[in-house]
């Protein structure tokens, strides 16, 4: 097996740990979350101290993506690491990335790890789907803060309510911080608004929700009522759809299943 290792320079003191990664990744560690990837915090010496670390081992791809990593596109933990500098830079919050790990196995890419700093915020979906009443403050501070994500040309295509963290202010306020964001798309200025929309209704089912924060987002942005209603209308189209989509491979599901 080979390595390719980056470092971030201000983490060079990480370098043994981040080295020996692949080889206890499945002994050490504390699982946060185990699915398609795998999600593990560590403990290292860093600065005199100890400090919390992440560490993201991506799934590990079958036969064609090993063929389109290795010669066509970039890695998820690339991106994930390249994303969150580009997020920090233009002053957005997320767990800042220490480094990544591509491995390779037979000179096609395997296993690939991102390691970052850890957030314990909670996601927004807490405040936002789950109760009853949602929280409006939120729902309003959310819309600016999706509004400054797309003034800065970036369009986060995992934008949904379980990675987008909240903080809570002194003034009653929310921040938000990002995570899972390998997948992303950059322009300069705003991208197209068809893109921007379809970017806004990935965070909530409820429409209720929905239309609080696009309504917050359409004055920001000084478009009119007749813009909200094309976008409210949008949300209807996409829930529909994806809707749709899960009642059939539901269908097809318990089909094979024989139930």
């Amino acid at each position: 097996m080979k390595m390719k290792i980056k470092i971030n320079p201000k983490y060079e003191e990480m370098r043994s740990f981040i080295e020996r990664i692949p080889d206890v990744f499945e002994q050490e560690g504390r699982c946060i979350f185990e699915g398609r990837n795998v999600i593990k915090a560590f403990h290292v010496k860093f600065d005199g101290k100890e400090k919390e670390v992440v560490v993201k081992r991506y799934k590990q791809p079958n036969f064609i993506q090993k063929i389109g990593y290795s010669f066509f596109r970039s890695t998820k933990a690339f991106r994930a690491y390249e994303n969150a500098l580009r997020l920090m830079a233009d002053g957005f919050a997320t767990p800042e990335g220490f480094g990544y790990i591509e491995t390779r196995v037979k000179g096609l890419i395997d296993y690939c790890y991102f390691v970052s700093d850890i957030d314990n915020s909670m996601p927004i979906n807490d405040q936002l789907n789950s109760p009853e009443e949602f929280n409006r403050m939120m729902a309003t501070d959310y819309a600016h803060f999706v509004n400054r994500l797309h003034q800065k040309g970036i369009i986060d295509i995992d934008l949904n309510a379980a990675n987008v963290l909240y903080q809570l202010q002194a003034d009653g306020h929310y921040t938000f911080s990002l995570i899972d964001i390998n997948r992303m798309r950059f322009y300069s200025g705003y991208p197209p608004m068809n893109e921007c929309v379809e970017n806004l209704t990935r965070f909530t089912g409820r429409m209720d929700v929905f239309e609080c924060v696009a309504r917050e987002y359409v004055k920001l942005r000084g478009m009119d009522e007749k813009i909200l209603q094309k976008i409210i209308g949008t949300k209807k189209i996409h829930d529909w759809r994806w809707a749709h989509r899960k009642g059939i491979l539901h269908y097809f599901k318990h089909k094979k299943l024989g139930l």
